[in-house]
């Protein structure tokens, strides 16, 4: 009983933990073992854990979210990244007006940088082996060259887009990095060509919900279901296990996304459910725990642990480990103590196990676990309807024994819990007369 009050005592400080300010990011998301794929990515998310980057630049950022990882191939992209910066320094002309620049970087990006659009290049090496590039890798390289020029750019997320934003005093514009002339779409763009000048429009799109982001936020929507998306890849099933990763990753960049906090939420809740399902109940409440620390607000995640402990009790109940089974339950009730369903399954972890001393007409024994029971859940029917049956047949048992004085025991302490009761005060009288 000691151990297992020390349990209880132990899981409850955990839960009143949880409900602390946070810090830092690890202290709602850790990662677990296997979930970084190296010593260099390990030591970057440790670096970013604070919220922002010492150790690293958000060039580096762009390399580790992209997969890049491995140090050999990291210093091999950081150098190719590190000259395309050094070459938009030095040739990307040179102008004190913002709306000039932002649209000179991005006529550069074009015609040196960017070769060919294409849907799924999402990744910096996309870019830097081949040139090609997406709306998203392309808005996160001119973000970082433009915040090197002395520019003012933001990302910008919409459904199935991204793209950035130069902010200016005169008027903010929009810019589409997947275009040379996205610079301010709506309007008209005119390109001295060797032999003639041509107007060139692009079109500008009305976004209902636009969310603009930092380019931290920018760079972890590398990890979000923004680049399935726009990948166009649809997985028929989804692998949490492998999925989890991608999204803590993703929320270090950018806590206040909302698709992250509620990616990380699906992957905990179904991988929880997952292990319950199959009876692994040690990997079941690992994800339960992270889940409380993630959100110990969630509604879900309350029920998920209820769940754990009512069918881990249940469990061990039809295993015949009863006592074990009723310590699950007890522990549970220890923080939800009203919850109807929780009360029904110790019930029934009580009516099963005195059923067992009950059907070999154990009655004494049976009577002292349905007694125990009756004292946690004090309004279950059932375990009245056995303890009434319980009485009886001892009351019975000790008449026909002639043991009269134990049956007027029996008969009394029923008649307590079930007053007026005829079968009790028939036996009653009935001993008392042969008394």
């Amino acid at each position: 009983m000691k151990k297992m009050k020390k349990i209880i005592l132990i899981i409850l400080s955990f839960l009143l933990f949880t409900v602390n300010s946070f810090a830092l990011v690890s202290d709602r998301v850790s990662f677990e073992e296997g979930e970084l794929r190296s010593d260099l990515e390990k030591d970057f998310f440790v670096d970013l854990d604070k919220g922002e980057l010492s150790k690293y630049t958000l060039y580096d950022a762009f390399l580790i979210a992209s997969g890049i990882t491995k140090f050999s191939n990291f210093i091999y992209y950081q150098g190719k990244l590190a000259k395309i910066r050094e070459r938009a320094l030095r040739e990307v002309k040179k102008t004190d007006d913002p709306y000039i620049a932002a649209k000179n970087l991005l006529f550069w990006l074009h015609d040196n940088i960017f070769k060919k659009y294409r849907a799924d290049a999402t990744l910096a090496n996309d870019i830097l082996d081949n040139g090609e590039f997406n709306c998203l890798s392309g808005s996160i390289l001119y973000t970082l060259l433009a915040k090197d020029l002395g520019l003012k750019v933001v990302g910008v997320v919409v459904k199935d887009h991204a793209f950035c934003m130069l902010v200016d005093s005169r008027g903010d514009k929009d810019i589409e990095t997947t275009i040379r002339y996205g610079f301010d779409p709506g309007t008209k763009e005119i390109e001295q060509l060797k032999e003639f000048t041509r107007y060139v429009y692009v079109p500008k799109k009305e976004y209902t919900l636009r969310r603009t982001v930092n380019t931290y936020q920018l760079i972890g929507a590398l990890y979000s279901n923004l680049v399935n998306i726009l990948s166009n890849t649809e997985k028929e099933e989804i692998d949490y296990d492998a999925e989890i990763p991608k999204y803590k990753k993703g929320y270090y960049f950018d806590q206040e996304s909302a698709v992250f906090k509620t990616d990380i939420e699906a992957c905990l809740n179904n991988l929880a459910l997952k292990y319950i399902g199959n009876g692994d109940y040690d990997n079941a409440y690992r994800y339960i725990r992270q889940a409380k620390v993630f959100n110990p607000k969630n509604e879900d995640f309350k029920n998920l642990e209820k769940k754990y402990f009512s069918e881990r009790g249940i469990d061990e109940a039809k295993k015949g480990n009863f006592e074990k089974g009723i310590g699950y339950l007890k522990i549970v009730l220890e923080i939800y103590p009203s919850d109807e369903k929780l009360l029904n399954n110790l019930a029934f972890c009580y009516i099963s196990w005195g059923n067992l001393y009950f059907e070999k007409q154990d009655f004494e024994n049976a009577l002292i676990i349905f007694l125990q029971g009756l004292k946690d859940t004090p309004k279950d029917e059932a375990l009245l309807h056995n303890i009434k049956a319980s009485y009886y047949n001892l009351a019975v048992k000790e008449y026909k024994k002639g043991n009269y004085a134990r049956a007027i025991k029996y008969s009394d302490e029923a008649l307590k819990l079930f007053p007026d009761d005829k079968s009790f005060i028939e036996i009653k009288q009935a001993s008392q007369g042969l008394y």
